[in-house]
């Protein structure tokens, strides 16, 4: 397939600040393969374990760890102790920042100006890489102001947990690093303070302007086994990707492309399938892809005018008639973020 410019579906964002070169800062460093382990707050392994499925979180980072660092945090990341597939019945992320040297007990409290939650979803799947930043998907940019002060992040996580890779599920950790946290609490709410620790706070990734393709999310059973969207290329601006199917029903057929302009809060099931729409098609491009061989490509030029923060979202949707009587399956999705 030729490959694509996405001006049509661009032009409906919100024009951002550009940037000419990647700006990531770093708490306590740039080392995701170095560390301890520990499981707070993203979970062990069972998604029902009352001990580690419920979790909340915070960390402060100190203003001076950004440098001249400011305007937009497109993307954070974290860095995973293995590779695993992570779920979440629910997961929040809230960036704030505050003046304070040192939190309180308080969550709330440390919530003190420029609250923005970032994240929010339902029914949320990550795969996480071991030993590299592991992106997580941030829905909304932060506007970073360093004259506010430290920045504070929150995770509140319930149903968290992995039933896949290695046993060890943490994500890489750093002493003396504090850190706040509850978990395992009985309560519909999370916990309104927790315990302070100095000790093995997580270390994160913090990116003004990145690219990065991702994926997220889980794919429907075929007649062909289960399909998969994979992302290929570089989101660099002036670079080209792909956006890759496999899995689908075998020899020739068709599958629809959807790319759109958000991940959807929760996914949403399609009628007659145990297939969910996991991306929103207000607005969408729409695209018919003959298959070989149950595989399929789109190609794409990230053009050098799009503006950095931007994200995109693509879903494969093969139609497949002895699948269920939607007559197609559906896979994970993928996010595309522009930048340098």
């Amino acid at each position: 397939m030729k490959a694509f410019g996405l001006a049509p579906l661009l032009a409906l964002f919100v024009l951002s600040s550009f940037a000419r070169s990647q700006r990531c800062a770093y708490q306590p460093d740039n080392l995701p393969n170095n560390g301890g382990s520990n499981v707070i707050p993203f979970g062990h392994l069972n998604t029902n374990d009352p001990r580690w499925s419920k979790q909340r979180y915070q960390a402060l980072v100190p203003v001076a760890k950004f440098g001249n660092n400011v305007g937009l945090i497109c993307e954070m990341a974290w860095a995973s102790y293995s590779s695993r597939i992570r779920e979440f019945a629910t997961i929040q992320v809230t960036f704030a920042q505050t003046t304070a040297s040192k939190m309180s007990t308080t969550f709330a409290a440390n919530l003190v100006t420029n609250k923005t939650v970032v994240l929010r979803a339902t029914n949320y799947t990550w795969p996480t890489t071991a030993g590299k930043w592991t992106r997580m998907g941030l829905q909304k940019p932060y506007n970073f102001i360093p004259a506010r002060g430290n920045l504070v992040v929150e995770v509140i996580v319930t149903g968290a947990g992995s039933h896949t890779g290695p046993s060890n599920t943490g994500f890489r950790s750093i002493s003396p690093q504090p850190r706040l946290y509850r978990y395992g609490w009985s309560s519909n709410r999370p916990p309104a303070t927790g315990i302070l620790d100095s000790q093995r706070g997580l270390r994160m990734e913090f990116c003004f302007d990145t690219n990065d393709l991702q994926t997220f999310g889980k794919s429907c059973a075929g007649s062909n086994g289960t399909p998969a969207l994979s992302l290929g290329g570089s989101a660099k601006l002036g670079n080209n990707f792909s956006i890759d199917l496999s899995g689908a029903p075998g020899n020739t057929g068709v599958a629809i492309l959807v790319i759109g302009t958000s991940a959807l809060p929760a996914p949403l099931p399609l009628p007659g399938s145990n297939c969910h729409l996991l991306i929103s098609i207000a607005p969408a491009l729409l695209f018919g892809l003959p298959t070989t061989n149950g595989r399929a490509t789109a190609r794409f030029s990230a053009l050098k005018t799009i503006p950095i923060c931007t994200e995109l979202y693509a879903q494969y949707f093969p139609l497949d008639v002895r699948a269920n009587s939607l007559g197609l399956s559906a896979t994970n999705y993928g996010r595309i973020l522009f930048g340098n």
